[in-house]
Parts: structure tokens; sequence; C-alpha cells
């Protein structure tokens, strides 16, 4: 349930970093403020990334504090907080409380049924607070865990991931953070991995393993000098899907160009995910 959201700290400046890292320990004491140190082992990053996308989409007033931290008392820390922070809290204890739940009936580990213990009682007080969400996250749960059981599930993920040749890790090398992402997805979908090259000796692409189609996209007729180089990967099965897609752009950097989106839209359009959790496509790009 959690682990999936991480931060890629080589591509942030220091001062994003800071401030990521603030929201971060803003998030981990309202947590023991709220709940307990016990609530504080639940800290993840998924939920560091919530409390940034909600508080850049409501734009509420943040405050700005030093503090000392236990675990690290001998400097002061910056924390960023504000009114979001304390659901981000609740919904970080409650949904590591279904998690908890969800491995001890999966797999039985102990530890996860002892944790619940110690804060099921703040878990009850979340609930009677956001009666609607809490409702709503156990029975996505409760069906989740009979799709497990029934096997009748299918998690692969259409990716469309865009990059620039003036990012940090071009071309892309063994070892550099873009080799780490794309093979987890090609894991992930079913795709075989095949190795990429050291920074010596790139591929003449830059983009470190070749799809099985590659093509080049000019979405500009006013700037046909920004394109799109795509490498296109597809599943290791019967009947391959196109479910990974490296659109490494010209003369780009960590900016978001106008025409990112556009592109990423017209793939992930296609497809659609069926209640038993599978992949539909219901057209071609």
């Amino acid at each position: 349930m959690f682990g999936y959201v991480l931060i890629n700290k080589e591509e942030l400046k220091f001062k994003e970093y800071d401030v990521y890292k603030s929201y971060y320990c803003g998030l981990c004491q309202t947590l023991n403020n709220r709940s307990g140190r016990f609530a504080q082992l639940t800290l993840n990053y998924d939920m560091t990334f919530l409390q940034l996308l909600l508080t850049g989409l409501y734009e509420p007033e943040t405050k700005i504090e030093s503090f000392r931290c236990k675990l690290h008392p001998l400097k002061k820390y910056i924390k960023r907080t504000n009114k979001i922070t304390d659901y981000i809290a609740d919904m970080n204890l409650f949904l590591a409380y279904l998690n908890c739940i969800d491995d001890w009936e999966d797999e039985k580990k102990l530890s996860r049924k002892i944790y619940t213990f110690f804060i099921k009682n703040k878990v009850k007080k979340i609930k009677k607070k956001y009666p609607e969400k809490t409702e709503k996250l156990e029975k996505i749960l409760r069906k989740s865990s009979d799709y497990e059981k029934k096997k009748e599930y299918d998690y692969r993920m259409p990716v469309w991931y865009t990059y620039g040749s003036r990012e940090i890790s071009y071309p892309i090398y063994y070892h550099c953070s873009q080799q780490h992402q794309y093979d987890f997805w090609k894991a992930y979908n079913h795709i075989r991995i095949e190795e990429t090259p050291d920074l010596s000796k790139p591929d003449p692409s830059g983009c470190g393993v070749p799809g099985q189609i590659q093509q080049r996209i000019r979405p500009s007729a006013r700037h046909p000098e920004h394109y799109y180089d795509v490498q296109r990967f597809y599943s290791d099965e019967e009947h391959p899907v196109n479910l990974y897609n490296l659109a490494m752009m010209h003369d780009k950097g960590h900016e978001v160009a106008d025409k990112d989106p556009e592109l990423g839209w017209n793939y992930v359009k296609q497809f659609r995910r069926l209640p038993d959790g599978s992949l539909k496509i219901v057209s071609n790009e």
C-alpha cells in the first residue's frame, strides 16, 4: 500500500529538497503531537507527496518553524505545517492501520497485528471524524483482498515517461536514477529487461536501451526543432502490449514542455481499468 512514491533526490535543487524535507518533518511532528510516538513509525514518502500536492492545490497559509528533533537533537530543523497537515496525519495513520490488517490477513505477520492494538483507539477517533472517507477506504481494501484471493487482478500500469536531453542523467547510463526507474516499470509490466550500457559507451539513442519500436514525433508545426524520440517497449507475452514508453525530448531540461501532458494523455487515454483490476484497451493511440 505504501512505498510507491519516492523522491528523485539527484534531480532536486538544494532549495527544493529543503522545502520537501521541511514538509516531511512537519508531518512527522504532527503525527507525534496528534497520535503519539507509535504514529510516527507510519511516516512515509507517499503521504508527504500528498501533503505537497494538496498544499499546492489549495494554497493554505503555511507556518514555518524551527525545532529540535528528539532523534537528532544536536541541530535545529525547519518544519512546515498548515491546516492540511492534520488531515494528512490522520489519513496516514488510518491507511497504516489498514495496511497492517492487510499484512496480517495475507501473510500472518504478527508484528502488524500487535501494532494495530497500539493505534486502534486513535483509529476509532479518525473514523468518527471522517466516516465517509474511512468507510470508502475500508471497502477498497476489502475489494482488493477479494481480488487477491480470486487471483483475477492484473496490476500492470501503462507508463508514458518524458525526459530531456539537458537532464542530469542524459545520456541514460548504467546505475543512474533513470535506469533504475525504467527497469522497475519494465519488470512491473512484464517487459524483458536488457542491460543498460555504462557511461563510457552509452547507447546512441541516449535512452539507455532502445525500444522495440522507435518513433520520432514533431508535435508542433511552429517549432519543428522541438521533437521527441520515443522508445516503445512491449510486454513479453503471447499478445504484446505497449506498456512502457520513454519519450526523450530534444533540448529539454527539467521543466515541463507544453506538449508533454498532451502526448502523455494521448497514450494513457486508450486504457481503462476494469473492476477486476485488469486493463482494457478501448482505442488505438
